[in-house]
């Protein structure tokens, strides 16, 4: 689409015979705000590897019909470009809870297809995982997710597969937000009508056989099978109105563990009436979950909570009679130190194992692996990432687990993104286990910190919103490359510019290279074996500040956190 004002990108749409009178409607109510044309019309959403996420609503740089044919035509460019064969073996688009989810998706559907291209499309709302999982076991070229994970309820987005089952590499990323720039939004993206496509045969409607079939691949991977048999285990789950409410009840019932399910929000709805906020790291989203479990008598061993694509997991857990969060990083720690102990105990954990995290998540998990002679790799925020790492270890290391801080966990190969249905199992095996020992998971947790010393996380949002936003996240990404030797009055070891490639010694100017491909973020490592990552959000406008805190207890972590935060924000004040 050539580069125009955003009043003459408005008036294209509001003369334009191809929209409709709905959507016009919408933008004469706000055809006196500039601010907000600007905001709608000064350019299109961007697409990168994560896709696009954006507030739904009329308008260029909103989530709509037209915006989402737009993309799914420079997808299918890109499909097309590989080839008859790969416009075979089709695309696969699942969708979640969101409003206009499914209108997204049969949109992209019937793009696709207008263009030659198999599809495949889920009939009702699906897993993230489950996507993933379908992507490789169907032999598709690419794959389509209409979802906004955990984001409020005016989000929506629009995430890429390729062939291996994760989000879009960056070169075949590039070749779509090239192809949009070719695109003419209206007359460029007109298709047939689905329904048509559907009786043709160019797009089959999958029922939830593969969901099932996923499930029953989880279900192998159990390491003490029978931990959740044998100790009874009592749960409280809710999918926060989300696409989790089959398959993680179908894991629990395998496992024979007692669950009680929040029945308001088993059922499918994107306005989220009775989770205002539907993120498992919001202590909110557990309000409903804690109700059910007070009415048992508070009896629940685990809350557990996916959110409206289950991709991410959130759990609750006893300590000192209350129930408490467990931050992803914990859970992350409590897993993979799980994950090692049982397979060791079984005499099935191979020699040459591996374990994959994020530079933004604790640095004890590296500690764990590394002493129980596993790999270790740290990758950028996102699954993609780690399934990049995967791919590079096949035939060399056995990949045990993979997980990020903000509550994505990865158990096995099978899938190459989050996966919220294999973690509640893993959970309820470990829970169970540890059960059996009279242990909560947080009286693993101590013991973790007892042996490797404690350590504590904080992440900080900083919101960049407006028009001025990324010109506000440039100046502070600036500001934060500039002369900084000490942080919260603790001194700057090294610091790696994740964009320049350079991890820089501050004592000595000695440099070496991150390995790892330019991204705009930074990681500062302190004297005392702390850290500090900042990063923009790929996907919301904000910056994403990361506290990697260790010491000799927890209000010695927490104390140099809250100087560490201080810091960071003076810096954004000056």
């Amino acid at each position: 689409m050539a580069d125009v004002g955003y009043r003459e990108n408005y008036q294209k749409w509001i003369n334009s015979p191809y929209v409709d009178e709905k959507t016009k409607a919408e933008l004469l109510s706000v055809a006196n705000n500039e601010d907000e044309l600007k905001m709608r019309f000064l350019a299109p959403m961007e697409f990168g590897t994560a896709g696009q996420r954006g507030i739904m609503g009329a308008g260029l740089a909103r989530l709509n019909v037209y915006t989402v044919k737009y993309t799914t035509k420079a997808l299918a460019s890109l499909v097309i470009r590989e080839g008859k064969e790969a416009m075979e073996k089709g695309v696969v688009i699942a969708y979640d809870c969101r409003l206009n989810s499914r209108e997204f998706g049969f949109e992209a559907a019937a793009v696709l297809a207008s263009n030659g291209i198999k599809v495949y499309i889920f009939n009702e709302l699906t897993p993230t995982p489950v996507l993933s999982y379908a992507i490789r076991r169907l032999g598709a070229t690419a794959g389509i997710n209409i979802t906004a994970s955990h984001n409020p309820v005016e989000y929506n987005g629009y995430k890429v597969y390729w062939s291996n089952g994760a989000q879009l590499p960056p070169d075949e990323a590039a070749v779509v937000a090239a192809e949009l720039k070719k695109l003419d939004i209206f007359t460029d993206c007109i298709s047939r009508p689905a329904e048509e496509l559907i009786e043709s045969g160019m797009i089959t409607v999958l029922d939830n056989g593969l969901e099932r079939e996923f499930c029953n691949e989880l279900l192998v991977r159990r390491i003490n099978r029978d931990a959740t048999e044998k100790t009874e285990l009592s749960v409280v789950y809710t999918p926060l109105h989300g696409a989790g409410r089959r398959a993680v009840p179908y894991i629990l019932d395998a496992l024979s563990v007692k669950y009680q399910a929040v029945p308001e929000q088993m059922i499918p709805d994107g306005n989220f009436p009775t989770a205002p906020s539907p993120n498992p790291e919001n202590p909110a989203a557990f309000n409903l979950a804690l109700e059910v479990a007070k009415k048992e008598g508070n009896k629940a061993d685990l809350l557990i909570a996916t959110d409206p694509d289950a991709d991410r997991i959130g759990v609750m857990a006893k300590k000192n009679g209350e129930y408490k969060v467990i931050s992803g990083n914990q859970m992350g720690v409590l897993l993979l130190n799980y994950m090692i102990e049982a397979k060791k105990a079984r005499g099935e954990l191979l020699k040459k194992s591996g374990a994959i995290s994020t530079i933004v998540s604790t640095p004890l998990a590296e500690k764990i692996a590394k002493k129980n002679g596993l790999e270790f790799a740290s990758t950028f925020t996102g699954f993609k990432f780690i399934a990049e790492k995967i791919d590079e270890w096949q035939g060399k290391v056995d990949f045990l687990f993979g997980f990020e801080e903000s509550f994505g966990y990865m158990i096995g190969d099978y899938v190459r993104d989050k996966d919220s249905v294999g973690a509640a199992m893993m959970v309820s095996e470990a829970a169970a286990y540890y059960k059996s020992q009279g242990k909560t998971l947080f009286d693993v947790l101590d013991s973790i910190y007892n042996e490797y010393g404690c350590y504590f996380e904080k992440t900080d949002n900083i919101m960049m919103k407006g028009i001025d936003g990324p010109e506000k996240t440039r100046r502070l990404m600036s500001e934060l490359r500039g002369e900084i030797t000490e942080l919260g009055g603790i001194k700057i070891e090294k610091t790696a510019d994740f964009k320049s490639g350079i991890i820089t010694e501050l004592e000595t100017g000695n440099t070496e290279p991150t390995n790892m491909e330019s991204s705009n973020v930074l990681k500062f490592f302190l004297k005392d074996g702390s850290a500090v990552c900042v990063r923009p959000s790929g996907t919301e406008p904000k910056v994403k500040v990361y506290y990697l805190v260790c010491g000799n207890d927890e209000a010695e972590c927490i104390l140099k956190t809250e100087k560490l935060s201080n810091a960071i924000n003076g810096i954004i004040a000056d």
